[in-house]
């Protein structure tokens, strides 16, 4: 005995709805571009780990970007994903350590001034432009600005 159900067809438009949305992406019509870089300390030393963030204002909605720092410094930046790149604009930044242990952060000590974990702070600013980008991050121990 099988029982008959009505369609309820706002169902199946949600339902739709939904997949086109999942499926499309819900990207709100970001334009990324790539950005890859790496981060150095004091002599050109590339920082071994961490994470790269990127903050700018677009109108009055705050972007961000991030990327973790492989072994060799470099990092992608990714708005959506991981590295899918950022939006057009003027960024201002934090470089975030890497995690250490309690004996090996007391044992190593900071890798670079606690400065630079914060954007307002970190004086470490880009623009990204359409197309590939490439930026260095420049940080140090005492936290004075490198060129």
């Amino acid at each position: 005995m099988s029982k008959n159900f009505p369609l309820d067809w706002s169902c199946v438009h949600a339902c739709v709805t939904l997949v086109v949305a999942l499926s499309t992406g819900c990207n709100d019509g970001l334009r990324l571009h790539p950005v890859q870089g790496r981060v150095l300390l004091e002599n050109d030393t590339p920082l071994d780990g961490g994470t790269v963030i990127a903050e700018t204002l677009d109108g009055e909605i705050r972007r961000s970007a991030n990327g973790d720092i492989g072994s060799d410094g470099t990092f992608s930046l990714g708005t959506l994903a991981a590295g899918d790149g950022a939006v057009e604009g003027d960024y201002i930044v934090a470089v975030m350590p890497r995690a250490l242990s309690e004996g090996d952060r007391a044992q190593a000590g900071p890798a670079f001034h606690p400065r630079y974990s914060d954007p307002m702070t970190s004086g470490i600013t880009f623009r990204v432009d359409p197309g590939e980008n490439e930026v260095v991050l420049r940080v140090s121990k005492s936290g004075k600005r490198q060129l």
